[in-house]
């Protein structure tokens, strides 16, 4: 029953991929990655796709937007910029000209390349990293979103181990807050924390296999929690708890 609902590359071969889908009010978002002029973001409602991102908000850098996430009423876009750091962008209505940054440089590490994934929980708004390789990545946390109000709750060398290079994605399951990173030496990790600040990992490294470099997505279905990995030895796996 699968065909294709938008046209391809929104018009644009420079659009290599559609990297990420959100929602937010009653439209579905998605951002391209364009490496010729910067992401781009449409949405759909009412049938029809709309573009209301144009040139990575302004800085070609922003090749993509690799999250969106709904916080307090606003949809927010974290961004892919390998030369500058990642960007956290923010609108109350998801229109063009409506965009505003919040967070800018990596949060002041350009080596905080992206904003790979966010989640609001308890009554904040979370933002994890992908670094390079001078440090593993980072979660910063905010109250409000706004410019100036984040601070880091996990640092460099995350979770104690500088090859967890990155966030690569966060899921609130029961009452605590789960981030999957990517760790090319030992595998991916599951950690988990019930106020944000003090952490427990809740997996072996790699669920006992080190080609699981990458926990890369979770989700939550059915009263458990799963987990995808990423293999290019074995192939991925699904696990769930």
């Amino acid at each position: 029953g699968w065909r294709q609902a938008n046209i391809s590359g929104f018009g644009s071969s420079d659009n290599w991929a559609a990297w990420s889908l959100g929602t937010f009010g009653d439209a579905l978002y998605a951002s391209t990655g364009n490496f010729a002029s910067g992401a781009e973001v449409y949405r759909l409602s009412s049938g029809s796709w709309e573009q209301v991102v144009s040139g990575g908000f302004g800085d070609s850098s922003n090749i993509a937007v690799d999250w969106f996430a709904e916080f307090n009423g606003d949809l927010y876009a974290g961004t892919w910029n390998g030369g500058n750091g990642g960007q956290i962008w923010r609108s109350a209505t998801g229109n063009s000209g409506s965009w505003s940054r919040v967070v800018n440089g990596g949060f002041g590490d350009t080596d905080n390349s992206e904003i790979m994934t966010l989640s609001p929980f308890d009554g904040y708004l979370y933002a994890g990293t992908w670094s390079t390789t001078i440090h593993g990545a980072e979660i910063w946390r905010s109250p409000t979103g706004d410019s100036g109000s984040w601070s880091q709750v996990v640092g460099d060398a995350v979770f104690g181990d500088s090859d967890n290079v990155a966030i690569m994605s966060f899921e609130v399951f029961g009452d605590c807050l789960y981030a999957a990173t990517y760790n090319e030496t030992t595998g991916g990790e599951v950690w988990r924390t019930d106020n944000g600040t003090t952490w427990n990992q809740v997996n072996a490294d790699g669920f006992g296999n080190a080609n699981n470099t990458r926990v890369i997505s979770l989700e939550t279905f059915g009263g458990q929690l799963y987990a995808g990995t990423w293999n290019s030895t074995d192939g991925g796996a699904i696990w769930r708890t």
